[in-house]
């Protein structure tokens, strides 16, 4: 077995391979490579139209602490239908004790 450096595989990579790979030769193709780089570019836009809303926010003397609560808290509710309907079938039928206190436990950590 021959020892291989941690970059070798991407100098072994040909640059056709990964034009072949974008225009969809292999699987997935280019709607996940579309879809990644879409989400890449929400996440960047949707961070410059809260850090441009955050600043008048703040000098109007809104305290940084409300402002991390009501996040969490619109972030919760529109995350927890998606959460329930996609996991609800992974869900164990009965809450044991160790399992309470396992979730508990992940909550106050964070």
């Amino acid at each position: 077995m021959t020892r291989r450096r941690p970059g070798a595989a991407l100098l072994e990579a040909s640059p056709e391979s990964d034009v072949a790979r974008m225009l969809g030769s292999q699987s997935g193709g280019f709607l996940e490579e579309f879809l990644i780089i879409s989400g890449l570019i929400a996440v960047q836009v949707t961070s410059a139209i809260y850090m441009v809303m955050l600043t008048p926010i703040l000098a109007s003397g809104v305290r940084p602490l409300f402002l991390i609560i009501f996040a969490c808290m619109a972030t919760c509710i529109f995350v927890l239908p998606f959460a329930i309907a996609i996991e609800r079938k992974k869900w164990p039928s009965k809450l044991s004790i160790k399992l309470v206190a396992q979730i508990l436990l992940i909550a106050l950590s964070g």
